[in-house]
Formats: structure tokens, sequence, C-alpha cells
């Protein structure tokens, strides 16, 4: 796994983050002590945080969604597929704004 090189710099999710479970479970999958990772304790609390310190070279590399690199102009490489549930209160299903939140995903 590259992500294991010495010479690859990873930006992190902060613990309990969805990104950074994810990370620590096909860590450990592979059996890849989190300690060979470079830059494993370096966390920020938003996908586009991650993006920002990949943008600016901080990291070469960081686990996020693909709308957070294309707001950066950074490649992007699909892992993984996770599905999302949306919960919102029956008071918003009507209204003006729905169209707005409806994702066709």
């Amino acid at each position: 796994m590259d992500l294991a090189r010495p010479e690859v710099i990873y930006v992190n999710r902060q613990r309990g983050a969805g990104t950074r479970v994810l990370l620590d479970y096909q860590l450990k999958k592979l059996d890849i002590p989190a300690s060979r990772v470079q830059g494993y304790a370096q966390e920020e609390f938003t996908h586009l945080a991650v993006a920002t310190a990949v943008a600016s070279g901080r990291a070469d590399i960081g686990l996020g969604f693909p709308a957070a690199a294309s707001a950066l102009d950074l490649d992007f490489i699909p892992l993984f597929q996770e599905r999302f549930d949306l919960v919102i209160p029956t008071r918003f299903l009507q209204g003006d704004l729905l169209p707005l939140i409806w994702l066709d995903v």
C-alpha cells in the first residue's frame, strides 16, 4: 500500500470521523500499523481542510469527498462507495427549500 511508504505524507480526519474509521478499518484489514503512515497524527476536521492541506503541499494525500478535491482542482481517485442517509425533520419536507436540498445520488 502506497500510503505506508515513508516518503508519502498523509493528512487524516479527526478521531471519530467516518473517513477516519474507514481508514483505520482498511489499515487493520491490511495489517498496517498506523505508525507506518507518515502524517497519521495530522488531523483536520473537514473534507475541505484535508483538501487544503494537500493543495498547500502540507500533505501528499488524504481521504475525502470528490467535491472537496474538485473545489481545489486536485486529482481524485475513488477507492470506496459509501451509502449516506439524509435525515430531515418532516416539517422541512414541504416548501420552497426542498428542491435545493434534494440529492440525486
